[in-house]
Order: structure tokens, then C-alpha cells, then sequence
């Protein structure tokens, strides 16, 4: 069985980071689902979305400025859990997972 697992991606000020996982993710063409929650002031969606366009991978980007990393990863989880992910994994912005150990 392959299922995806959500993957859940606090970050706060590390744009530089969050955009290597992106492209990485992007590059592999990996399925499973990954879910951003940026606690920086400035949103930096629009740049997200610039990376994924034309892809195949589902990124969900959520600006939530000043929120800690428990609560932004709780948000994600709860986020996850309401698009129907069954599972989850933690993955720090400075991280990466061989999608095909997950």
C-alpha cells in the first residue's frame, strides 16, 4: 500500500529554507501532500505558488504571523486532518524526506 503521508512544515523567517523544500519536493514530482504554516510577518505565498505553478505537487500555504511552533503545528495537523490525511510526518524547514520512505 502506498499512502501518502501529509507533510507538515512550521518555519518562522527562513524563506530561504522553505523555498530549497519546495523546489526539492517539486523536482522529485513527490504525491504526498505538504503543508506549510509560516509564523514570519510578511507572507511569502505568492513566491510559494510561483514555485509550484505548472507542477504536480499540492502545496497548502498558511500565514499565521507570531504563532508559536506547537500552536502552527497543531494548526497543520488539524488542517491535514480536515483535507483527509490520515497520516502526518514532522519535517523541520531545514529537512528533507526520500518520499519514498514515508
Amino acid at each position: 500500500m502506498n499512502a501518502k503521508v501529509a507533510i507538515l512544515i512550521p518555519t518562522l523567517n527562513r524563506h530561504e529554507f522553505l523555498e530549497r523544500i519546495v523546489c526539492y519536493y517539486r523536482d522529485i514530482q513527490s504525491a504526498h501532500p505538504i503543508y506549510i504554516g509560516d509564523a514570519s510577518a510578511e507572507s511569502y505565498q505568492p513566491r510559494i505558488k510561483q514555485l509550484v505553478q505548472n507542477s504536480l505537487i499540492d502545496v497548502t500555504y498558511f500565514h499565521w504571523p507570531r504563532l508559536n511552533e506547537r500552536k502552527t503545528l497543531t494548526s497543520l495537523a488539524k488542517n491535514a486532518a480536515v483535507d483527509g490525511q490520515e497520516f502526518i510526518a514532522l519535517h523541520g524547514d531545514d529537512d528533507f524526506f526520500v518520499p519514498h520512505s514515508l
